[in-house]
């Protein structure tokens, strides 16, 4: 129904990059790139003016700045999801099946925390929905410094694989990736369900070999990775470099 991403916004290959694949017909969906607003949650260094870019894979095909800048913001205040301060960025858009990113970054080169969102406007009523979820960043260690992934889950019990990616981002030619990423997801109500260092230390290893993900982590034993069975609801993944800050991606798939 809903997913986030949390982190630093730098330049370059530090920008913020959300992944998401929309399956089983058209869906209409708000994607919206905070900073500002940030501060009234006690959150230092905002980005002060976020963009956000949408493409289908090589391609723009939709871009913001400013939210009230948008030809359909009327449709967007109808949401109740319109962004409350006028330099955040908001698109309201209606995709075709098939995989999507958004970049966001700072007006100018600008740096900070910021949140990217995307909401599934129909998630009851329609067979199309979103699924296979990833953000890239640079993450820090501690604190305000850490990739937050954020999802919500409707209908029946799902089991999901969360994976923290760094090494493994080498080869596609990500410079500066983290070294050693760890993960900690938890529910809703903050309660720690799992954590994870190194993806062959779990005890669910036979059934992080058989997901996408594997692919690029397999030979790097460091990655990160939980496989959890979770009720409908709201969760977090929270990712950092145990060591080191570094460029990471973490990704949510059924």
């Amino acid at each position: 129904m809903n997913i986030s991403a949390r982190a630093f916004v730098g330049t370059g290959d530090n920008v913020l990059i959300g992944g998401f694949v929309v399956t089983g017909g058209t869906k209409q969906v708000i994607i919206r790139g905070a900073g500002p607003s940030l501060a009234l949650s006690g959150i230092r260094n905002t980005l002060n003016d976020p963009v956000i870019n949408l493409y289908s894979g090589q391609t723009i095909i939709a871009s913001n700045d400013d939210w009230r800048d948008n030809s359909n913001v009327q449709s967007i205040q109808a949401t109740g999801l319109a962004p409350t301060n006028g330099l955040e960025a908001a698109l309201l858009v209606t995709l075709a099946p098939g995989p999507y990113t958004v970049i966001m970054s700072g007006l100018g080169g600008t740096t900070g925390i910021g949140l990217l969102s995307i909401d599934d406007l129909d998630p009851f009523s329609s067979p199309a929905r979103l699924s296979n979820i990833s953000a890239r960043a640079y993450m820090g260690t501690s604190g305000e410094d850490q990739l937050i992934a954020g999802f919500i889950l409707q209908g029946q019990p799902k089991e999901v694989f969360v994976a923290g990616v760094g090494q493994s981002l080498v080869p596609a030619g990500v410079r500066g990736a983290v070294s050693d990423p760890a993960l900690t997801m938890f529910d809703g109500r903050g309660f720690v369900l799992a954590t994870n260092d190194d993806w062959q230390t779990s005890s669910r290893q036979l059934d992080i070999g058989v997901r996408t993900v594997y692919q690029w982590m397999g030979g790097y034993p460091l990655e990160s990775a939980i496989v959890n069975r979770i009720q409908a609801g709201a969760y977090t993944a929270i990712m950092r470099g145990l060591s080191s800050p570094g460029i990471g991606l973490v990704s949510v798939e059924e």
